[in-house]
Protein backbone atom coordinates (compact mmCIF):
# COMPACT_ATOMS: atom_id res chain seq x y z
CA UNK A 1 0.00 0.00 0.00
CA UNK A 2 1.34 3.50 -1.47
CA UNK A 3 2.23 5.78 2.15
CA UNK A 4 0.39 9.01 2.23
CA UNK A 5 0.84 11.68 4.36
CA UNK A 6 -1.75 13.07 7.14
CA UNK A 7 -2.00 16.07 8.96
CA UNK A 8 -2.95 15.72 12.46
CA UNK A 9 -3.65 18.66 14.52
CA UNK A 10 -0.58 17.74 16.57
CA UNK A 11 1.79 16.38 13.86
CA UNK A 12 2.45 15.04 10.48
CA UNK A 13 2.49 11.55 9.96
CA UNK A 14 3.18 8.51 7.77
CA UNK A 15 -0.75 7.77 6.58
CA UNK A 16 0.01 3.56 6.56
CA UNK A 17 -2.89 1.69 7.50
CA UNK A 18 -1.23 -1.69 7.28
CA UNK A 19 1.35 -0.89 9.78
CA UNK A 20 -0.88 0.73 12.29
CA UNK A 21 -4.04 -1.56 12.51
CA UNK A 22 -2.46 -4.72 10.70
CA UNK A 23 -2.17 -6.85 14.40
CA UNK A 24 -4.84 -4.63 16.39
CA UNK A 25 -8.10 -6.94 15.57
CA UNK A 26 -7.21 -9.27 12.89
CA UNK A 27 -3.41 -11.05 14.02
CA UNK A 28 -5.19 -14.08 15.38
CA UNK A 29 -7.87 -14.67 11.71
CA UNK A 30 -7.02 -17.36 9.52
CA UNK A 31 -6.08 -15.87 6.14
CA UNK A 32 -9.72 -17.51 4.88
CA UNK A 33 -11.63 -16.01 7.24
CA UNK A 34 -10.68 -12.58 7.20
CA UNK A 35 -11.45 -12.67 3.35
CA UNK A 36 -14.45 -14.26 3.66
CA UNK A 37 -16.65 -12.45 6.97
CA UNK A 38 -17.03 -8.52 6.18
CA UNK A 39 -18.19 -7.48 9.51
CA UNK A 40 -18.99 -3.69 8.65
CA UNK A 41 -20.62 -3.56 12.43
CA UNK A 42 -24.28 -5.06 12.20
CA UNK A 43 -23.62 -4.60 16.45
CA UNK A 44 -21.16 -2.33 16.54
CA UNK A 45 -18.88 -4.58 19.18
CA UNK A 46 -15.05 -4.82 18.96
CA UNK A 47 -13.84 -7.80 17.96
CA UNK A 48 -12.58 -10.57 20.51
CA UNK A 49 -8.90 -10.78 18.70
CA UNK A 50 -5.84 -9.07 18.02
CA UNK A 51 -3.25 -7.17 19.37
CA UNK A 52 -5.98 -5.47 22.15
CA UNK A 53 -7.25 -9.18 23.27
CA UNK A 54 -3.78 -10.57 23.44
CA UNK A 55 -2.22 -7.41 25.50
CA UNK A 56 -5.46 -8.03 27.54
CA UNK A 57 -4.58 -11.78 28.03
CA UNK A 58 -1.02 -11.10 29.07
CA UNK A 59 -2.23 -8.76 31.81
CA UNK A 60 -4.55 -11.28 33.10
CA UNK A 61 -2.09 -13.83 33.44
CA UNK A 62 0.03 -10.92 35.09
CA UNK A 63 -2.99 -10.68 37.56
CA UNK A 64 -3.36 -14.76 38.07
CA UNK A 65 -0.04 -13.90 39.61
CA UNK A 66 -1.19 -12.57 42.60
CA UNK A 67 -2.95 -13.99 45.66
CA UNK A 68 -6.42 -12.39 45.73
CA UNK A 69 -7.07 -9.64 48.63
CA UNK A 70 -3.15 -9.36 49.37
CA UNK A 71 -1.90 -5.44 48.84
CA UNK A 72 -0.06 -6.53 45.57
CA UNK A 73 -2.97 -7.91 43.82
CA UNK A 74 -4.74 -4.65 44.77
CA UNK A 75 -2.15 -2.24 43.70
CA UNK A 76 -2.32 -3.99 40.69
CA UNK A 77 -5.83 -3.21 40.31
CA UNK A 78 -5.79 0.15 41.39
CA UNK A 79 -3.00 1.18 38.92
CA UNK A 80 -4.94 -0.43 36.23
CA UNK A 81 -8.05 1.55 37.09
CA UNK A 82 -6.20 4.94 37.34
CA UNK A 83 -4.41 4.14 34.08
CA UNK A 84 -7.98 3.55 32.41
CA UNK A 85 -9.28 6.81 34.13
CA UNK A 86 -6.68 8.94 33.23
CA UNK A 87 -6.39 8.00 29.86
CA UNK A 88 -10.41 9.05 29.51
CA UNK A 89 -9.48 11.99 30.77
CA UNK A 90 -6.63 13.30 28.64
CA UNK A 91 -7.93 11.76 25.35
CA UNK A 92 -11.81 12.02 25.21
CA UNK A 93 -12.43 14.92 27.49
CA UNK A 94 -11.68 18.43 26.52
CA UNK A 95 -8.91 20.05 29.28
CA UNK A 96 -11.41 23.21 30.15
CA UNK A 97 -13.63 20.19 31.90
CA UNK A 98 -10.53 17.72 32.54
CA UNK A 99 -9.43 18.64 36.22
CA UNK A 100 -12.96 19.05 37.03
CA UNK A 101 -14.98 15.95 36.56
CA UNK A 102 -15.44 12.53 37.87
CA UNK A 103 -15.44 9.64 36.18
CA UNK A 104 -16.77 6.06 37.32
CA UNK A 105 -16.77 2.72 35.74
CA UNK A 106 -19.98 0.35 35.50
CA UNK A 107 -20.61 -3.06 34.64
CA UNK A 108 -22.21 -1.46 31.35
CA UNK A 109 -23.64 1.30 29.37
CA UNK A 110 -27.16 1.07 30.21
CA UNK A 111 -26.37 0.89 33.92
CA UNK A 112 -24.64 4.05 33.83
CA UNK A 113 -27.67 5.96 32.29
CA UNK A 114 -29.60 4.16 35.13
CA UNK A 115 -27.20 5.41 37.88
CA UNK A 116 -27.45 8.99 36.60
CA UNK A 117 -30.77 8.64 36.24
CA UNK A 118 -31.21 7.51 40.08
CA UNK A 119 -29.55 10.60 41.12
CA UNK A 120 -32.07 12.82 40.48
CA UNK A 121 -34.18 12.92 43.39
CA UNK A 122 -38.23 12.51 43.29
CA UNK A 123 -37.98 12.19 39.03
CA UNK A 124 -41.25 11.86 37.81
CA UNK A 125 -40.95 11.77 33.51
CA UNK A 126 -38.20 10.52 31.78
CA UNK A 127 -37.90 11.91 28.08
CA UNK A 128 -35.99 9.97 25.16
CA UNK A 129 -34.33 11.56 22.23
CA UNK A 130 -35.80 10.06 19.04
CA UNK A 131 -32.01 8.77 18.36
CA UNK A 132 -31.52 6.32 21.13
CA UNK A 133 -30.95 2.78 20.88
CA UNK A 134 -33.80 0.02 21.91
CA UNK A 135 -31.83 -0.47 24.92
CA UNK A 136 -32.66 2.82 27.00
CA UNK A 137 -35.76 2.38 26.21
CA UNK A 138 -36.13 -1.18 28.07
CA UNK A 139 -33.89 0.48 30.43
CA UNK A 140 -36.32 3.50 30.82
CA UNK A 141 -39.30 1.76 31.08
CA UNK A 142 -37.99 -1.03 33.44
CA UNK A 143 -36.28 2.42 36.09
CA UNK A 144 -39.91 4.23 35.34
CA UNK A 145 -42.03 1.29 36.71
CA UNK A 146 -39.90 0.97 39.65
CA UNK A 147 -39.55 4.50 40.87
CA UNK A 148 -43.20 5.53 38.95
CA UNK A 149 -41.76 7.47 36.72
CA UNK A 150 -43.97 8.76 33.21
CA UNK A 151 -41.29 7.49 30.30
CA UNK A 152 -41.63 9.29 26.56
CA UNK A 153 -40.18 8.44 23.62
CA UNK A 154 -39.65 11.06 20.98
CA UNK A 155 -40.05 9.81 17.38
CA UNK A 156 -39.10 11.29 14.19
CA UNK A 157 -40.52 10.06 10.62
CA UNK A 158 -38.26 9.04 8.14
CA UNK A 159 -38.72 12.77 6.36
CA UNK A 160 -37.35 13.71 9.05
CA UNK A 161 -34.00 12.73 8.99
CA UNK A 162 -33.72 15.38 5.88
CA UNK A 163 -34.40 18.41 7.52
CA UNK A 164 -31.47 20.88 8.20
CA UNK A 165 -29.64 20.27 11.53
CA UNK A 166 -31.43 23.88 12.71
CA UNK A 167 -35.40 22.45 11.48
CA UNK A 168 -34.78 18.55 13.51
CA UNK A 169 -33.18 20.84 16.73
CA UNK A 170 -36.40 22.85 16.41
CA UNK A 171 -38.78 19.75 15.90
CA UNK A 172 -37.43 18.59 18.67
CA UNK A 173 -36.57 21.37 20.98
CA UNK A 174 -40.58 21.73 20.46
CA UNK A 175 -41.47 18.18 21.90
CA UNK A 176 -39.17 18.29 24.59
CA UNK A 177 -40.31 21.50 25.83
CA UNK A 178 -43.83 20.17 25.61
CA UNK A 179 -43.22 16.95 27.99
CA UNK A 180 -41.12 19.51 30.08
CA UNK A 181 -44.16 21.28 30.70
CA UNK A 182 -46.84 18.50 31.25
CA UNK A 183 -44.26 17.11 33.85
CA UNK A 184 -45.12 17.35 37.61
CA UNK A 185 -41.48 17.17 38.79
CA UNK A 186 -37.92 17.09 37.80
CA UNK A 187 -37.83 15.75 34.68
CA UNK A 188 -34.83 13.97 32.69
CA UNK A 189 -33.84 14.08 29.29
CA UNK A 190 -31.48 11.45 27.49
CA UNK A 191 -29.70 12.58 24.70
CA UNK A 192 -27.46 10.56 22.36
CA UNK A 193 -24.81 13.04 20.59
CA UNK A 194 -24.13 10.68 18.39
CA UNK A 195 -27.51 8.91 16.14
CA UNK A 196 -26.90 5.23 16.70
CA UNK A 197 -29.08 4.46 13.50
CA UNK A 198 -27.39 6.97 11.05
CA UNK A 199 -23.96 8.01 12.66
CA UNK A 200 -25.15 11.77 12.25
CA UNK A 201 -24.42 14.27 15.24
CA UNK A 202 -26.60 16.23 16.84
CA UNK A 203 -25.72 19.21 18.40
CA UNK A 204 -25.78 18.94 21.68
CA UNK A 205 -24.65 22.22 22.96
CA UNK A 206 -27.02 24.36 20.56
CA UNK A 207 -30.21 22.00 22.13
CA UNK A 208 -29.01 22.11 25.76
CA UNK A 209 -28.36 25.86 25.81
CA UNK A 210 -31.80 26.39 24.33
CA UNK A 211 -33.30 24.06 27.18
CA UNK A 212 -31.30 25.49 29.84
CA UNK A 213 -32.74 29.35 29.02
CA UNK A 214 -36.51 28.70 29.28
CA UNK A 215 -36.10 25.66 32.00
CA UNK A 216 -35.14 26.04 35.63
CA UNK A 217 -33.10 23.22 37.28
CA UNK A 218 -35.77 20.81 37.24
CA UNK A 219 -34.74 19.56 33.92
CA UNK A 220 -31.86 17.25 33.86
CA UNK A 221 -30.00 16.16 30.60
CA UNK A 222 -27.83 13.25 30.52
CA UNK A 223 -25.70 13.08 27.20
CA UNK A 224 -25.32 9.38 25.68
CA UNK A 225 -22.01 8.77 24.37
CA UNK A 226 -22.48 4.93 23.61
CA UNK A 227 -21.11 5.99 19.32
CA UNK A 228 -19.53 9.49 20.73
CA UNK A 229 -16.45 8.27 22.37
CA UNK A 230 -13.62 7.35 20.27
CA UNK A 231 -15.85 7.61 17.08
CA UNK A 232 -16.71 11.87 17.19
CA UNK A 233 -13.51 13.15 18.59
CA UNK A 234 -14.92 16.81 18.92
CA UNK A 235 -15.10 18.49 22.21
CA UNK A 236 -18.63 17.68 24.35
CA UNK A 237 -19.87 20.62 26.86
CA UNK A 238 -20.35 18.47 29.27
CA UNK A 239 -20.08 21.17 32.15
CA UNK A 240 -23.77 21.89 30.64
CA UNK A 241 -25.31 18.21 31.29
CA UNK A 242 -26.35 16.22 34.26
CA UNK A 243 -24.27 13.15 33.12
CA UNK A 244 -22.12 12.12 30.00
CA UNK A 245 -22.25 8.05 29.77
CA UNK A 246 -19.82 6.36 27.71
CA UNK A 247 -19.69 2.85 26.19
CA UNK A 248 -16.11 1.32 25.72
CA UNK A 249 -16.60 -1.63 23.58
CA UNK A 250 -18.16 0.12 20.29
CA UNK A 251 -15.20 2.38 19.05
CA UNK A 252 -12.92 2.33 21.45
CA UNK A 253 -12.19 -1.22 20.87
CA UNK A 254 -12.39 -2.69 24.34
CA UNK A 255 -13.41 -6.79 24.18
CA UNK A 256 -15.15 -6.53 27.45
CA UNK A 257 -18.89 -4.56 28.03
CA UNK A 258 -18.38 -1.42 30.39
CA UNK A 259 -19.77 1.52 31.17
CA UNK A 260 -18.27 4.99 32.18
CA UNK A 261 -20.32 8.18 33.83
CA UNK A 262 -18.59 11.62 33.34
CA UNK A 263 -19.89 13.89 35.60
CA UNK A 264 -19.42 17.99 35.35
CA UNK A 265 -18.75 17.70 39.29
CA UNK A 266 -17.79 15.65 42.42
CA UNK A 267 -20.04 12.78 43.04
CA UNK A 268 -21.27 12.44 47.01
CA UNK A 269 -20.41 9.49 48.52
CA UNK A 270 -23.53 8.09 49.11
CA UNK A 271 -24.18 8.93 45.89
CA UNK A 272 -22.07 6.39 44.41
CA UNK A 273 -23.33 2.82 43.34
CA UNK A 274 -22.21 -0.34 45.26
CA UNK A 275 -20.73 -1.65 42.08
CA UNK A 276 -18.94 1.25 40.41
CA UNK A 277 -15.38 1.80 40.41
CA UNK A 278 -15.32 5.14 41.89
CA UNK A 279 -12.64 6.93 44.39
CA UNK A 280 -12.16 2.60 45.36
CA UNK A 281 -12.87 -0.26 45.14
CA UNK A 282 -17.13 -1.38 44.49
CA UNK A 283 -18.34 -3.32 47.33
CA UNK A 284 -19.02 -6.82 44.45
CA UNK A 285 -16.21 -8.43 42.89
CA UNK A 286 -14.42 -6.50 40.86
CA UNK A 287 -14.44 -7.64 36.90
CA UNK A 288 -10.92 -7.67 36.04
CA UNK A 289 -11.29 -8.58 32.65
CA UNK A 290 -12.74 -5.48 31.98
CA UNK A 291 -10.06 -3.35 33.26
CA UNK A 292 -6.83 -5.23 31.68
CA UNK A 293 -9.41 -5.15 28.32
CA UNK A 294 -9.82 -1.71 28.23
CA UNK A 295 -6.57 -0.17 29.22
CA UNK A 296 -5.14 -2.36 26.22
CA UNK A 297 -7.40 -0.76 24.11
CA UNK A 298 -6.51 2.47 24.90
CA UNK A 299 -2.96 2.10 24.93
CA UNK A 300 -3.37 0.97 21.67
CA UNK A 301 -5.32 4.18 20.89
CA UNK A 302 -2.57 6.38 22.18
CA UNK A 303 0.02 4.51 20.48
CA UNK A 304 -1.69 5.20 16.87
CA UNK A 305 -3.42 8.55 17.71
CA UNK A 306 -6.69 8.70 18.03
CA UNK A 307 -7.17 11.33 15.36
CA UNK A 308 -5.13 8.66 12.81
CA UNK A 309 -7.64 6.13 13.76
CA UNK A 310 -10.57 8.12 12.68
CA UNK A 311 -9.02 9.31 9.77
CA UNK A 312 -8.86 6.11 8.51
CA UNK A 313 -12.42 5.26 9.30
CA UNK A 314 -13.56 8.41 7.55
CA UNK A 315 -11.37 7.85 4.56
CA UNK A 316 -12.80 4.31 3.79
CA UNK A 317 -16.36 6.05 4.31
CA UNK A 318 -15.60 8.77 1.84
CA UNK A 319 -14.25 5.23 -0.84
CA UNK A 320 -17.99 3.73 -0.06
CA UNK A 321 -19.55 7.29 -0.76
CA UNK A 322 -18.18 7.86 -3.89
CA UNK A 323 -18.21 4.40 -5.21
CA UNK A 324 -21.74 4.10 -4.34
CA UNK A 325 -22.33 7.33 -5.35
CA UNK A 326 -25.02 7.23 -7.90
CA UNK A 327 -27.45 4.09 -6.92
CA UNK A 328 -26.91 5.31 -3.17
CA UNK A 329 -28.12 8.25 -0.90
CA UNK A 330 -26.45 8.56 2.88
CA UNK A 331 -29.13 9.84 4.99
CA UNK A 332 -28.30 13.47 6.18
CA UNK A 333 -25.32 14.06 3.81
CA UNK A 334 -27.26 17.06 1.85
CA UNK A 335 -28.85 18.68 4.82
CA UNK A 336 -25.14 19.88 6.17
CA UNK A 337 -25.52 17.72 9.15
CA UNK A 338 -22.21 16.49 10.60
CA UNK A 339 -21.58 12.87 9.70
CA UNK A 340 -19.58 10.39 11.54
CA UNK A 341 -17.86 6.55 11.07
CA UNK A 342 -20.28 5.30 10.25
CA UNK A 343 -23.41 6.03 8.25
CA UNK A 344 -27.15 5.02 6.49
CA UNK A 345 -28.33 4.93 3.14
CA UNK A 346 -31.34 3.82 0.87
CA UNK A 347 -31.47 3.79 -2.62
CA UNK A 348 -31.21 6.53 -4.65
CA UNK A 349 -34.70 7.51 -6.75
CA UNK A 350 -34.95 4.90 -9.50
CA UNK A 351 -33.03 2.33 -7.99
CA UNK A 352 -34.36 0.04 -5.63
CA UNK A 353 -33.67 -2.75 -3.75
CA UNK A 354 -33.96 -6.54 -5.79
CA UNK A 355 -35.95 -7.99 -2.61
CA UNK A 356 -37.73 -6.91 0.46
CA UNK A 357 -35.92 -6.32 3.65
CA UNK A 358 -36.10 -9.91 4.91
CA UNK A 359 -35.07 -11.63 1.78
CA UNK A 360 -32.05 -8.99 1.66
CA UNK A 361 -31.36 -9.59 4.83
CA UNK A 362 -30.73 -13.11 3.92
CA UNK A 363 -28.85 -12.41 0.93
CA UNK A 364 -26.50 -10.28 2.91
CA UNK A 365 -25.90 -13.23 5.76
CA UNK A 366 -25.41 -15.57 2.51
CA UNK A 367 -22.65 -13.05 1.70
CA UNK A 368 -20.83 -13.09 4.93
CA UNK A 369 -21.86 -8.90 5.32
CA UNK A 370 -22.62 -7.79 8.71
CA UNK A 371 -24.47 -4.68 8.44
CA UNK A 372 -27.61 -3.13 10.61
CA UNK A 373 -31.04 -3.07 8.63
CA UNK A 374 -33.09 -0.39 9.84
CA UNK A 375 -36.91 0.18 9.79
CA UNK A 376 -37.52 3.48 9.82
CA UNK A 377 -38.80 4.14 6.39
CA UNK A 378 -41.68 1.92 5.95
CA UNK A 379 -41.02 2.28 1.78
CA UNK A 380 -37.63 0.46 1.71
CA UNK A 381 -34.85 -0.54 3.87
CA UNK A 382 -31.96 1.82 5.12
CA UNK A 383 -28.66 0.09 5.84
CA UNK A 384 -26.64 1.45 9.09
CA UNK A 385 -22.88 0.41 7.54
CA UNK A 386 -20.10 0.94 10.00
CA UNK A 387 -16.35 1.36 8.77
CA UNK A 388 -14.16 0.88 11.88
CA UNK A 389 -10.35 1.28 12.12
CA UNK A 390 -9.80 -2.46 11.39
CA UNK A 391 -11.62 -2.58 7.86
CA UNK A 392 -9.72 -1.87 4.37
CA UNK A 393 -10.44 -0.07 1.12
CA UNK A 394 -10.30 -3.86 -0.59
CA UNK A 395 -13.25 -4.98 2.29
CA UNK A 396 -15.32 -1.94 1.14
CA UNK A 397 -15.01 -2.40 -2.44
CA UNK A 398 -16.39 -6.07 -2.36
CA UNK A 399 -18.66 -4.32 0.05
CA UNK A 400 -19.71 -2.61 -2.79
CA UNK A 401 -20.31 -4.93 -5.17
CA UNK A 402 -22.50 -7.58 -3.16
CA UNK A 403 -25.10 -4.13 -2.66
CA UNK A 404 -24.42 -3.40 -6.39
CA UNK A 405 -25.96 -6.65 -7.23
CA UNK A 406 -28.71 -6.32 -4.25
CA UNK A 407 -30.54 -3.35 -6.57
CA UNK A 408 -31.93 -3.10 -9.58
Amino acid sequence: MTSEKLISPYREVDYSPKAWFGGITAEMLPVKEQKKSLDFWKLAVAPQQGEIANSANKLMRKYAQYVPGSDECSSFLISLVMECRERIRNTLISSAYRDHCDIEFVPSMCRGLEVALCRIKGLSRIILSPFEHPSVLSLARWLGNIINADVCQLHFEAKDYHLSPIDQETKMIKMIQDEVDSSCGPTALILSVVNYSTGLVNRTTEIMNHLQKVNDSTLHIILDGAHAAGNYISSVDIDKCWAYVISVHKWLLSPEPCGVIITPRPVKEDEIPYDAWSHSFPATTTNVRVFTSLASSLRAIDRVGLENWRAHSIRLRDYFIRRMHSRLSVIGSNNGTEMTSFIAVRPKSGHFWKWPIKDLSKYLEEQSVYILMLSIDQDTPWLRIAFPYTQNIEQVNELCNILDYAME
